[in-house]
């Protein structure tokens, strides 16, 4: 039997036995020994029509199930360096340290957005996240998002608008957050006023194009 990790518990367990000063042959071993225990009780739970899906035959099935307690004890601890080779599938492991960071960066990312008072649109728009949760994720940092329609005076707006012209090359999650850091206002109002200026730009494109028709 071959048992390959890239994300168990019983990998997580020999790395923490290593790190206790146990040795990594010893604990492979508490590796195989608890997956032998596993296997078995399964063995011993199933009917011998299902041991292909162990990796067993039928008749190996019902040799473990005569088996007494002493017996499978005596098994699975003397021999399972024999039965069990442990190894670790590192491409699959790599991808899932390169999915968990990729995560945890966007976590962190639409955090720090909600802490800045984006408004859900927005978050949609930049995160894909939905209502309730960004409502789950400004819980959870303790924000409470400020009611109605948000004001912004007219220095304000010009503020936001030379801003964002500004950083008109700059990735969009890292333009919002220019503007914020740059004019000191909220995320909710910087998307309004780039949302109305987008639409008066629509507007007004509009209009030159049935003047010139």
């Amino acid at each position: 039997m071959r048992v390959i990790f890239s994300n168990s518990e019983d990998y997580t367990m020999s790395v923490y036995a290593v790190s206790e000063g146990m040795g990594m042959i010893e604990a492979l071993d508490r590796v195989k020994t608890t997956c032998l225990r596993e296997l078995f009780t399964l063995a011993g739970a199933t009917t011998p029509l299902k041991a292909p899906g162990l990796g067993l035959t039928e008749k190996l099935v019902l040799d473990i199930q005569n088996l007494s307690n002493r017996e499978m004890t005596k098994l699975a601890g003397a021999y399972c360096r024999d039965i069990i080779q442990v190894s670790i599938d590192t491409e699959k492991l790599e991808m899932l340290v390169r999915n968990i960071k990729r995560i945890d960066e966007e976590t962190n990312g639409a955090i720090e957005f909600i802490q800045r008072g984006a408004s859900i649109p927005l978050m949609e728009k930049l995160f894909g996240l939905g209502t309730s949760e960004v409502t789950a994720l400004r819980k959870g940092v303790g924000v409470t998002p400020a009611g109605g329609r948000p004001r912004c005076t007219i220095e304000q707006r010009f503020d936001i608008q030379a801003s964002w012209q500004k950083h008109s090359e700059t990735e969009e999650r890292a333009r919002y957050m220019a503007v914020a850091n740059e004019t000191e206002l909220s995320l909710k109002v910087i998307h309004m006023v780039v949302m109305q200026s987008e639409n008066d730009a629509i507007v007004q494109s509009g209009q030159i194009t049935k003047k010139t028709a």
